[in-house]
This record gives structure tokens, C-alpha cells and sequence, in this order.
């Protein structure tokens, strides 16, 4: 079990704990509110970008080639725009297009 990894002392410090995981409504309170722009590739079920989002960085695009990845994906990243296609054959100027940004407008690509 996880939590056996831990050194809980007392019932209070495991709540105290647990109640600083934020939720996904806290998440999308933050995601977005420090300016930076992300792109992810390769992304799987979410997790780098959950922890992009976490940090206040608002990831306007994905893809992920395996489906049930991109299912997990889309359960838990309202409002990315999620892609299944072969990167290969993915440009830049057709992510640029479906974010309606400029070249040189991106933060990070991920």
C-alpha cells in the first residue's frame, strides 16, 4: 500500500495531508493564471500536464496516439484540444492553426 510508505503519527497529520491535494475544480482555478501557453506531444493519460496545469500553465493542445490514453486524457482535461492523430504527420502550422496562435506566440512545447 502507498500510504505504508509514509510515517503517519497521527490520524490529524494523514487529514492534514490529504487536504492539501488539490482537487480538479482547484486545478482549473489555476490552470492558466501565470501567462505561459503549452502544447503537449506524446501525451498519455494527462499526467505531465496535470502537473503543467498545477502550476498555473494552461495547455491549449494534446495528442495522443493510443485511445484509451487519449479516453483518460479527455476525462480529466476540460477545454484542451485533444488530438489522436500519427505525429508524424502533424506540422506546426496545423497546431498553430487549431490554437489560433503565431509562430513565436508559444511558450512551450512539451
Amino acid at each position: 500500500m502507498l500510504l505504508a510508505a509514509f510515517e503517519f503519527r497521527s490520524v490529524d497529520r494523514y487529514k492534514t495531508i490529504m487536504q492539501s491535494v488539490m482537487s480538479m475544480a482547484d486545478i482549473q482555478k489555476v490552470k492558466g493564471t501565470n501567462g505561459i501557453k503549452v502544447v503537449s506531444t506524446f501525451s498519455g493519460c494527462g499526467g505531465a500536464c496535470l502537473g503543467l496545469e498545477m502550476a498555473g500553465y494552461d495547455v491549449l493542445w494534446a495528442n495522443e496516439f493510443i485511445e484509451a490514453a487519449r479516453d483518460t486524457y479527455a476525462a480529466n482535461h476540460d477545454g484542451v484540444i485533444l488530438t489522436g492523430d500519427d505525429i508524424r504527420t502533424v506540422s506546426g502550422a496545423d497546431i498553430l492553426k487549431d490554437i489560433k496562435m503565431e509562430r513565436g506566440e508559444l511558450d512551450l512545447l512539451e
